[in-house]
């Protein structure tokens, strides 16, 4: 599968990423929860509806309404014992010093007694419902044991990781630094993918466009019977250094062949990945998948001829097969400059920026402001105080959200219908919802399934790391790079309880 990776300004996991990583996971974890909140409110819902209803109804022995008869002391102050383990990173000096990547020992069991508090506040016997506060406290046990193990000392060291400074800052500045941390992280995603789509996308359609014409001047097309298709096939085959001089050629194009009729469909129109996304050679992010994917090979081949409809027993025929297709789709992919940096002086940066977002912008110096200017480019990110601030949310989703369609206007030296126009290109991206349903991005082109959009994105990029670009994202509770370690000492950690 195609693995391609979107960078942003952080560290990649490949130096020092592991560190976070174990806490990031749990992280994640725990943002899935926020995620789907909705979900776990019906759960917990369900979970007290059925305590009331197995006996817990608030009503004495003699059937008066007296909830202290079920909801008595024993629930009101509750008390237990927990054992907790860590991970501590045992090579601590090796870490700090860069010489080596951390190892973990497991300690523990650390064992407390919890006790839960609780205080009725109205229980509702029309609804069945119990309105209630609680809190915990803890105090450490030095004799309790956990499964024959005993209660590791209080005052054991453990070394661990802090959480990003950015993150607390911007945790900081309460819900509104949340809020805008969240737009400023979802317009670095839609930067990545902007880039994406003038590097890979749009060299990808004008690919697809190519074959798609090829076929066409063939004689073929969606409703032919195929014969064409397989000749430009064939004529690609023939062009690879495989079909030796020639003398290799594909497999018959008649009855139960690999490269039959029904194959051709698949391969030039109809493939999918099984999410709605059109994967073929004719759609549009046919070639960019397949040219992604790489050249044929034992782990390669058997994947792609399963997903674009060739796979079969003989390996010999759908290794030709396969030879044929990803030399269509990845001589022309690259021929159509697939796979470019993106800056000022790429090629046709004019024409790819038109072809992913609808917008013609014929002035090169517009176009460049729009893409690189160093503080409202929709490409490039400043610092303010260390927070990396994406050019697009001062240039463009400010003044969208505030309703100062002009003050874009004046930034991008652009007329009011190409500001909409550019609108309902980036901001989808980003996911608002200002400019409709957030953009899908189809996640087969990093070797994954599905779609993604912005918000998928962030609950995942702010507690583990970026899954497009394999990176910490500035913003998020873990970047590798910036991994610290916390002494826990018996003395400077108070353990409260009643």
């Amino acid at each position: 599968m195609p693995m391609f990776r979107f960078g942003v300004t952080s560290e990649t996991m490949a130096n020092n990423g592991n560190i976070a990583l174990s806490v990031g996971v749990i992280l994640l974890l725990v943002n899935v929860g926020v995620g789907a909140s909705g979900v776990l409110d019906g759960v917990i819902e369900g979970s007290v509806e059925e305590t009331v209803n197995d006996g817990y109804d608030g009503l004495d022995d003699d059937g008066n309404q007296d909830y202290t008869a079920d909801f008595d002391d024993d629930w009101i102050n509750s008390s237990g014992t927990k054992a907790y383990f860590a991970n501590s990173v045992s090579n601590l000096d090796e870490v700090l010093a860069g010489t080596a990547e951390p190892t973990y020992e497991r300690v523990g069991p650390f064992i407390y007694y919890e006790n839960t508090t609780r205080e009725v506040l109205e229980y509702d016997y029309e609804e069945g419902s119990i309105t209630y506060s609680g809190y915990e406290t803890f105090e450490w046990c030095g004799d309790c044991t956990w499964e024959g193990e005993e209660s590791v000392s209080g005052d054991t060291v453990v070394n661990q990781i802090n959480i990003l400074w950015n993150t607390q800052r911007i945790a900081g500045m309460g819900r509104g630094g949340i809020e805008y941390g969240e737009i400023f992280a979802k317009a670095m995603f839609a930067a990545q993918m902007i880039e994406f789509d003038l590097s890979n996308r749009a060299p990808s359609m004008w690919a697809s466009d190519d074959i798609a014409a090829m076929a066409s001047a063939a004689g073929g097309g969606k409703f032919g019977n195929m014969s064409a298709e397989y000749a430009v096939l064939s004529d690609s085959y023939n062009a690879t250094d495989h079909a030796n001089g020639g003398d290799s050629e594909l497999p018959n194009f008649e009855g139960m062949s690999l490269a039959n009729s029904s194959a051709m469909k698949s391969i030039f129109y109809y493939a999918n990945d099984g999410y709605g996304n059109c994967i073929a050679l004719t759609c549009d992010i046919g070639p960019v998948l397949i040219a992604g994917m790489g050249a044929p090979s034992e782990t390669v081949t058997p994947v792609r001829a399963a997903l674009l409809g060739y796979a079969g027993d003989d390996w010999l025929d759908s290794d030709e097969i396969d030879w044929a297709v990803y030399s269509l789709a990845a001589s022309l992919f690259v021929a159509n400059g697939g796979g470019a940096e993106i800056n000022s002086e790429t090629p046709q940066l004019r024409e790819r920026f038109a072809e992913v977002s609808g917008l013609t912008i014929p002035v090169p110096d517009t176009l460049d402001n729009l893409l690189f200017n160093e503080s409202v480019g929709l490409l490039t990110s400043f610092e303010i105080g260390g927070i990396p601030l994406p050019g697009m949310v001062i240039g463009l989703l400010l003044p969208l959200q505030d309703g100062d369609i002009m003050g874009a206007m004046e930034t991008y030296s652009l007329p009011l219908p190409s500001i909409i126009s550019l609108a309902d290109y980036v901001e989808p991206w980003v996911g608002l919802g200002i400019r409709g349903n957030p953009t899908e991005f189809e996640l087969i082109l990093v070797g994954s399934t599905g779609t993604m959009v912005s918000d998928q994105w962030w609950l995942t990029a702010f507690g583990d790391y970026d899954p497009l670009g394999g990176t910490y994202i500035p913003i998020g509770l873990n970047r590798g790079g910036f991994c610290w370690y916390v002494k826990f000492i018996h003395g400077k950690i108070r353990f409260h309880s009643k």
